[in-house]
């Protein structure tokens, strides 16, 4: 039982600027039964990789939202969606007591973050994606990420304000004195 209203949640592929979550806060409204996810960007096309899937047509397709385009032609939107991915999204805690845990055995991996959000919306939440809210999805392979990394601590120059990272990361960070708590970025 932690002691929080909001959960945040973060992928391991993820790198973000400090406006990244401050620009979810803005546009969350206290007490309400809204899920806010960032847009995803690909960092080698620079173009969207990920604003949410919404079921479409006869069958239910899950179609992607922007996927593609150019994150300046979509700024600041409020996009309903009836899913999102989890790679930095932030929920009210009491998510969990109307809607249980997402359920990695029967939906490994993406499938459970699209089969969690379905039941959120059958329990009266939103699902929203706010384009003005980004991350970077940067998949580097982990030997040029540790060198990117010393680089930058060598350098004392941020290439990101936050980096998310795999359990065989963290022994690194902690190794060289480089965690923060994110705490430290929250008024």
């Amino acid at each position: 039982s932690v002691d929080c209203d909001y959960i945040l949640l973060l992928n391991n592929d993820t790198a973000f600027t400090r406006s990244t979550l401050f620009e979810l806060l803005r546009h969350l409204q206290p007490g309400s039964r809204t899920v806010l996810s960032a847009v995803t960007i690909d960092t080698e096309s620079g173009r969207i990789y990920s604003a949410g899937q919404r079921l479409r047509g006869p069958l239910q397709r899950l179609e992607p939202v922007y996927k593609g385009a150019h994150p300046d032609a979509h700024r600041d939107e409020m996009v309903e969606c009836d899913s999102v991915g989890t790679r930095f999204l932030i929920m009210p805690k009491r998510i969990i007591g109307d809607v249980g845990y997402f359920d990695q055995r029967r939906f490994p991996h993406g499938y459970s973050d699209f089969e969690y959000f379905l039941r959120a919306r059958k329990s009266g939440y939103r699902v929203i994606v706010n384009t003005g809210s980004k991350v970077l999805h940067d998949l580097v392979p982990e030997g040029e990420l540790i060198e990117m990394l010393k680089a930058q601590w060598g350098s004392g120059e941020n290439l990101y304000d936050g980096w998310v990272n795999d359990s065989d990361l963290i022994g690194t960070h902690m190794r060289y004195g480089f965690v923060v708590p994110l705490s430290d970025f929250m008024v």
